[in-house]
Formats: structure tokens, C-alpha cells, sequence
């Protein structure tokens, strides 16, 4: 039979790792399970990126959350390479150099002082005067105004508060006048010099109330005064003999706050010019640089040297057999010959013991060579055997190497199989093309009957309600679970409505009377006394609802309310 070549594409279950590890399934023994795990990708080359697609193997028993991780080990990445710790380099190894670093640190650290030193202010006199408007301030430098004039904090509310004052003490000797000169213009002079001797103390008052008046309109007048505050770039302000200290000035440059001593004079510039030289200029004698503890820092040439003298280099040094210890950073070279520029085996020292890092010898004793497959090849003796058409291969044996196959004839006639005849009944007499290339794709009847064996036991189409059933994540278990659940159920209350009443049986607790109904089942019975007659309770109509020891008959009224209902 002609052999049939299948092209096929494997396909496995591909799925994000948050379903995976909440639907959290036992994974069959060899199974794989590749997950997605997006990760934001990064240029960062110092930085190592998670992979974005991961998978577990199962083993048949551990659900998926409980599976490692598959991964593989670098074999080709030496142990010195995955070490916290990295390997250190010269400054040659690495092209730098360590005279030109130390006069480059040198250097900026010059121009960073001259920077600085360039930015501090010339000395100059400052001075805060008052500004056109009311209230304001100005700050000028050697004459100069530096920027716009600031407006003093609260100065509307304080000149209210001294305008009133004004206004109050004017106002009090306004009064003061006025009534002096009604008093005089009411009497003739005769009456008025009468007057006086008669009431000599009464104008008196009069006068010290006129003139105590005036004396506190003046000292409201003169109550006022505005000063330099005790912080710089303050003002204090006295009214009515309370002072406001330390009166903030919005507006004002960093030097209103800064003391006049705090700058520099221009003697000091030049002589802090002359001591360091701007770009172009050179130190005449020796700098003291103190080693940096930040980035921006100058390195002084000994810092820098004694940071290079810390690189470990790697060296390389020959010897006959390997030490009992080694160096850091020295690879040793034991001589065994390989081949052409290589005669060497490469050692270093890791972790106190000697690592072998380079040699190309591979022990193949325990492999066959080519030669030897040939040769086992050669002692086998096959006996050729042509299968002709209606034959068939019958046995195949090996003895000393010697491979015997033998042929029979197929001769099986219709009627020597069993119900034959029946089977073929209505079936095709001859293969279309497509049912032809079918028998010539190797199927077997021992496929087939592997093929039908697949369909026992086995669930037939899905009804609709069936396949719901499925996708709701109903199981056998929980089947069996809620199943259980009708025994209990059975036993519970149903819901209460006016034909459903609140069963007694489900409430613990509950005295005999409760379910009883019965007067006699009361444990407090009420004390009934005696009467003469036996009275009865009755409705509207007269009827007797029940009689009770009683002096006189009750008549209630009875109110037919209809039948209550609910729903939810």
C-alpha cells in the first residue's frame, strides 16, 4: 500500500494567565498549557524584560496554580557572568583616561566656581522709601528703583482705623465749641458774668470736658506711627499705642530679607576674581578639592587615582598544574593541546574552587562511530521476498542475525465470512474517486473498529437545555449536593401568606398554650370572681359571643374589614 504523507498543525491551548489560574485546572501528564502574560515592553538595556508568553507541563495530579514555571538554564553563560558581583576593568581596557578624567574634573570644578562666584551681587546700598501711592513701598538700589513698589499688608484697614480716629477727635471738638457757644449766645453778658459767679464750678467741668476732649483729639491725631519692623523687609505700625511688629511688604526681592553684610563688597569680588580665574585662566598654586559625596562633586586627581588602582584586571598566567588557590580576575592556562591555536585549558578561581571555562574535549566512548553502525549494518542477511498482488506477508524472524520473512496467498472467499452476504445488501458494488483515495489513505479494519469504539459510552448530541446545563458549570457533585438539599427544604417553612400560617413546630421556645390554644394551659391564670348573674359578650346583631362571670352584658361593635393580602 502506497505510503500517505499528513501535514498537520498542532495547536495548543493558548490562554491569559488570569483564566488559567482561575479556572485553575489539573493538567493531564504531559499536557502543556501556554499562558499570556502581557508585560509594558522596555528599551531600558540595564533593565530585564518578563517574557510575555510563559506555559507549564502537567504531571496528571497538580491543578495548574500549583505547577512551576517551565524554564531552561543557561548552560552557555559561565557562573562568573550571573554573579551579583560583575567583573571590574582598567582604565585602558576600557579606553579612558585617567590623566585626562582627573584634569577634566579639574577643570569643571573651576568653572563651576567661577560660576558662582560670577552670580554673587556687587555691592551695592539699598534703601526703603515710601511710594507715590498711599500705603506703598519702594525698594531702590543705589538710588535705583528694583522692581514695582509693594503695597504694605492690612495698610487700608490701619488708615481706616487712623482716619476714623481723625474724624472722631474733630467731631468731639466740633461738639465741645458748639455747646461753648450756645451757652454763651443763651445769657447777656450781665446774666452771663452772674452766672458765672453763681456757677463758677459748673463752667469749670464744662471747660476741663471741653478741653479733655480737645487734648484726646490731638492724641488720636498723633496716635499713628510706622517704623522699620524687627525682621528685615518689615515694618512695624504703632496705633493708639499698639504696635503691629514684623508687617509683612508684598513685592519686595530676596534683598529686602537679606542683611547689608551678607553681600559682598566690590573689593571682595575683585579679589575673589584674582583667587579664581573665569575660562582661560589658570590656578597659580595648589587647590584643595575634598572627595565628592554627590554626583555633581569635583573628583581631585587622587580620588580618581586611587578609584582606578580599586579596578580588578583580568591577567593571564600559565602554569603546569593549577595552585591550590587562585586570584581574583587571573585566568590560568594549563597546558593541554587541541589543535591549532588551541593548546590550552582556561581556569579561574569562583566561590573557592576552580571553574574550567574553556576546552573543546567531548568524551565519546560510550558513542558508536560511523563505522561501527555500518559494520553491525553489514552482518544482518536479508532474504528478499516479492509480495505479489492477492499475497500478503505472513511472518517475520531474525535468527543469528539472519532475517527471514514469509508470504501466503489471500484467499478468502464470501462465503466463508459470517453474514457476508447480509452485510453487503444495498452497499456500494464500486468505489467512486473520493472513496478510493478513502481505502488508499491507510485505514485498517482494525482503525475502524478503533473508530467505532470511540462513540461508546459516549454523550450523544447536546439538546439545547443540555448544552446550557454545561456552560452553567453544573456538575455531578453539585447535582448530588442539591439534591440533598430537598430533605431540608422539605422541612423549612413555606412562604407566609394568609392561607400559610407562621408554623409553631419551627419556632423553639414557645410555651404549651401557644400551640394549645387552651385556657387551661395558662400558667397565670387570671383570678375570675364570682358574680350573681352570668353575663354575656355580644356583637350589634345581639348574638352571644361567649358569657363570662359578670355583672351586666357588653355589647361590642364589629366592623367587617374584608380579607388582607400581600405579594412580592
Amino acid at each position: 500500500m502506497a505510503n500517505v504523507e499528513l501535514k498537520t498543525r498542532i495547536k495548543l491551548r493558548y490562554d491569559t494567565f488570569t483564566n488559567w489560574s482561575t479556572n485553575n485546572p489539573t493538567l493531564l501528564k504531559g499536557e502543556i498549557a501556554v499562558t499570556s502574560v502581557p508585560a509594558a515592553p522596555t528599551k531600558d538595556v540595564n533593565s530585564v524584560e518578563a517574557p510575555q508568553i510563559l506555559f507549564k507541563v502537567g504531571d496528571g495530579t497538580s491543578k495548574y496554580n500549583e505547577l512551576k514555571w517551565a524554564s531552561g538554564l543557561a548552560a552557555d553563560v559561565y557562573e562568573w557572568a550571573k554573579a551579583a558581583t560583575k567583573p571590574t576593568y582598567t582604565a585602558t581596557e576600557v579606553g579612558a583616561d585617567a590623566a585626562g578624567a582627573a584634569a577634566a574634573a579639574e577643570k569643571n570644578a573651576k568653572d563651576y566656581t567661577d560660576e558662582k562666584i560670577a552670580a554673587l551681587p556687587a555691592a551695592a546700598e539699598y534703601t526703603l522709601e515710601t511710594g507715590a501711592t498711599d500705603g506703598s513701598l519702594v525698594l531702590k538700589k543705589d538710588g535705583t528703583a528694583v522692581g514695582d513698589a509693594a503695597v504694605v499688608k492690612g495698610w487700608a484697614e490701619l488708615l481706616a482705623k487712623a482716619e476714623k480716629g481723625i474724624t472722631d477727635a474733630a467731631t468731639a471738638q466740633a461738639a465741645a465749641e458748639a455747646a461753648q457757644a450756645t451757652a454763651n449766645a443763651a445769657l447777656p453778658e450781665a446774666d452771663f458774668e452772674d452766672f458765672k459767679t453763681t456757677n463758677a464750678d459748673a463752667i469749670a467741668e464744662a471747660k476741663k470736658a471741653g478741653t479733655d476732649a480737645m487734648a484726646e483729639a490731638q492724641k488720636k491725631i498723633g496716635s499713628v506711627a510706622l517704623a522699620g519692623g524687627t525682621n528685615n523687609g518689615t515694618l512695624k505700625l504703632t496705633v493708639d499705642g499698639t504696635a503691629t511688629d514684623n508687617i509683612a511688604v508684598t513685592g519686595l526681592g530676596s534683598a529686602a530679607y537679606t542683611d547689608a553684610d551678607a553681600y559682598a563688597t566690590a573689593a571682595q569680588g575683585e579679589k575673589a576674581d584674582a583667587a579664581m580665574p573665569k575660562a582661560g585662566g589658570a590656578f597659580t598654586g595648589a587647590v584643595t578639592v575634598l572627595a565628592p559625596t554627590a554626583d555633581m562633586n569635583p573628583a581631585n586627581k587622587k580620588y580618581v587615582d586611587d578609584a582606578i588602582k580599586g579596578v580588578t584586571q583580568f591577567d593571564y598566567q600559565v602554569v603546569d598544574t593549577l595552585p591550590t588557590t587562585g586570584q581574583k580576575g587571573t585566568i590560568y592556562l594549563v597546558a593541554h593541546s587541541h589543535g591549532t591555536q588551541d593548546g590550552y585549558d582556561e581556569y579561574i578561581w569562583v566561590n573557592d574552587a576552580w571553574e574550567k571555562i574553556g576546552s573543546t574535549d567531548i568524551n565519546l566512548t560510550d558513542y558508536a562511530k560511523k563505522s561501527d553502525v555500518t559494520a553491525e549494518i553489514e552482518k544482518l542477511d536479508v532474504d528478499e521476498l516479492a509480495i505479489g498482488v492477492g499475497e500478503t506477508v505472513k511472518t517475520i524472524s531474525e535468527a543469528d542475525g539472519k532475517i527471514a520473512v514469509t508470504k501466503q496467498s489471500i484467499q478468502i472467499t464470501q462465503s466463508q465470512v459470517t453474514g457476508l452476504d447480509t452485510a453487503l445488501a444495498g452497499k456500494q458494488d464500486s468505489l467512486t474517486t473520493d472513496q478510493l483515495a478513502a481505502v488508499n489513505s491507510g485505514i485498517t479494519a482494525d482503525k475502524v473498529a478503533t473508530y467505532d469504539g470511540y462513540a461508546d459510552g459516549k454523550q450523544d448530541k447536546l439538546t439545547a437545555v443540555q448544552l446550557n446545563a454545561v456552560n452553567s458549570g453544573i456538575t455531578s457533585a453539585k447535582v448530588t449536593k442539591y439534591d440533598g438539599y430537598e430533605a431540608t427544604i422539605n422541612g423549612k417553612q413555606d412562604k407566609i401568606t394568609a392561607e400559610n400560617k407562621l408554623s409553631a413546630t419551627l419556632i423553639d421556645g414557645l410555651a404549651t398554650v401557644a400551640t394549645s390554644g387552651s385556657y387551661n394551659d395558662l400558667t397565670d391564670k387570671p383570678t375570675i370572681p364570682d358574680a350573681a348573674n352570668n353575663a354575656a359578650l355580644k356583637d350589634t346583631s345581639g348574638a352571644t359571643i361567649f358569657t363570662a362571670d359578670a355583672s351586666e352584658d357588653v355589647t361590642i361593635t364589629v366592623i367587617d374589614c374584608g380579607n388582607a393580602s400581600a405579594t412580592w
